[in-house]
């Protein structure tokens, strides 16, 4: 079972004590004219499309839901209108659809945008994205949606397994088997930036240090081709070389460049560095000239008050077990204690394995003495039974 991925280490990538950097970027908007035919319970889905500090006029706004037909295939189209002068949008009226899936019949739901002027003309190779979550919950909270740069790198980042490549973000997808996976990457999405005001890190970071800096700095990346005249300025020619896979085709928008980025994080890392604007929309970000990264890989570091992580296991609930060097504690997938505190075990965990009813079992060696194998109840963790 596949869960959150971030190209390319595992979701959970390191687990570390650490502070969050926040910062925000706030956008004021007001509605647009939908010219879906859509039908609907009306809500004011409404939000912005920027490019960097510009706003993006006449772009074409598509609100899509995810689809469970299999990796590549087209997620399905919601609704569809066009941003006005002040690159505002709005989605009075659209119908959620669902999915088969038992446990996630509500399917996330995301915007992308393409296209439009930001300033500097006619640009056909804008392509800009805002990961949003389950359609019905959209629905209810009637949010405002920033859909810039930054809202571009977080949710590439956080889908790239699910992104149909040269598709700027018109197809995302899973099979019916890994539901679980697409909609713990709109969890992740979220932790990394916030859509509703445009910024890093996001709202569902409990416990966990997001790489603000870093996200901020390949917003500017391809904030230099958004903020341009298109294919043939510099700033998506540049762009558009250095996001050319190995082997692949050149992008011809800013989405697909980024998945490029994402999928091969240590290609052109220095010449994609220098490609952030001298004057960058989004501060603070990496110093491309005396610390440039070693690649572009994006991870997320989460604490929730563990001791020494040794091991983890992932049970069918998609909870995360984490052995330390005397707890035994569970996370939810937003890397937030979920189910119980953590209970204490003795000196000498050696592993840990989830059976088919969900409890752990961890295994302890203790220098010849006291060795064990303990099994703990799923639901709460208690009444742990040791086999000696």
């Amino acid at each position: 079972m596949e869960l959150k991925q971030l190209p390319f280490p595992s979701f959970f990538a390191r687990l570390a004590l650490a502070g969050l950097t926040a910062w925000a970027f706030f956008l004021l908007g007001c509605g647009g004219t939908m010219t879906s035919t859509q039908t609907g319970q009306a809500m004011g889905l409404q939000g912005q499309v920027h490019g960097g500090q510009q706003a993006v006029a006449g772009a074409t706004v598509t609100l899509y839901a995810v689809t469970t037909g299999g990796y590549g295939a087209a997620a399905s189209t919601l609704a569809t209108t066009t941003t006005l002068g002040g690159g505002h949008f709005s989605f009075p009226a659209y119908t959620c659809t669902t999915l088969t899936d038992a446990n996630h019949p509500d399917p996330d739901i995301y915007i992308v945008a393409t296209g439009g002027d930001a300033g500097a003309g006619a640009n056909s190779a804008i392509a800009l994205m805002a990961a949003l979550g389950p359609c019905t919950a959209i629905q209810s909270a009637d949010p405002f949606v920033a859909v810039n740069e930054v809202t571009t790198v977080g949710a590439v980042y956080a889908l790239a397994p699910f992104i149909g490549a040269g598709t700027a973000g018109a197809q995302i997808s899973t099979s019916t088997g890994n539901v679980s996976g697409l909609f713990n990457a709109f969890v992740t999405a979220n932790e990394l930036v916030n859509t509703g005001g445009g910024g890093s890190p996001g709202t569902l970071v409990p416990a966990a240090t997001v790489p603000t800096s870093e996200i901020y700095t390949l917003a500017d990346v391809i904030a230099g081709c958004v903020n341009s005249t298109g294919s043939g300025s510099p700033g998506c020619t540049n762009l558009f070389t250095d996001a050319t896979p190995p082997g692949g085709s050149a992008p011809t928008n800013t989405i697909d460049a980024m998945l490029n980025i994402a999928r091969f994080p240590g290609q052109n890392v220095a010449s994609i560095c220098a490609l952030a604007l001298a004057s960058a929309p989004f501060q603070p970000g990496i110093d491309c000239t005396n610390a440039p990264p070693n690649d572009w890989t994006i991870s997320v570091n989460y604490s929730s008050g563990i001791f020494s992580p040794l091991f983890l296991a992932i049970d069918g609930s998609n909870r995360i077990w984490v052995v330390g060097n005397a707890t035994v504690s569970v996370l939810g997938n937003n890397g937030a204690q979920a189910g119980f505190s953590p209970i204490s075990i003795a000196a000498g965990p050696r592993g840990i394995a989830i059976d088919s009813s969900g409890n752990a079992w961890v295994t302890i060696y203790n220098n010849g003495s006291g060795n064990s194998v303990n099994e703990y109840l799923g639901a709460d963790g208690t009444n742990p039974t040791t086999v000696t």
